[in-house]
């Protein structure tokens, strides 16, 4: 039985909104994530807000806002977490529970350039490692059907030369 749930506080306006197959389960797994020191959410700033102020289990509610009992892919059942948390805009979720392709495409992007430009010395040494593990396939030269060379870095340079786009025209001639 799938759903999308709400942790709330009583006297408190701060919220999470989550997704799971089991319910049960799931609340299982945030207590032992608020409070094991060893599970890799236990900063997370909803567990963090749980300690900080002291609060029993039990103080914490659970609230399902949509139970589902045909939904099984978490695919779907995350497009429903996200659209409640478009619409709540929980104060503890700290990351989107679904992307669209381009959402995420775009995310990356941000992020990959804003590492690069924070990092630009650990780029700088991956890049030197990559040219010394591949010297010798990134200067070997290839030998073309259309009888031009080319090597490993300029092959797609080489195929839309005129010599190669010639040596296509004259094959398909033929």
């Amino acid at each position: 039985m799938s759903c999308v749930y709400e942790i709330s506080f009583k006297d408190c306006v701060d919220n999470y909104v989550g997704s799971c197959i089991d319910l049960h389960k799931r609340k299982i797994n945030h207590k032992s994530n608020c409070f094991n020191e060893n599970s890799k959410h236990y900063n997370s700033k909803l567990y963090q807000f749980i300690r900080e102020n002291n609060y029993d289990w039990e103080d914490v509610i659970f609230e399902v806002l949509e139970h589902h009992d045909d939904i099984l892919d978490k695919l779907e059942l995350r497009k429903r977490e996200q659209h409640f948390i478009d619409v709540l805009k929980p104060t503890f979720n700290t990351f989107k529970a679904y992307r669209t392709e381009e959402q995420l495409k775009e995310y990356n992007r941000e992020n990959g350039k804003k590492h690069r430009q924070e990092n630009p010395e650990y780029y700088k040494e991956k890049g030197k490692k990559y040219y010394e593990a591949n010297r010798e396939k990134i200067h070997k030269k290839y030998d073309c059907c259309c009888k031009g060379k080319y090597t490993y870095q300029s092959k797609a340079r080489h195929i839309k030369s005129k010599i190669h786009q010639d040596y296509l025209c004259n094959l398909e001639k033929n």
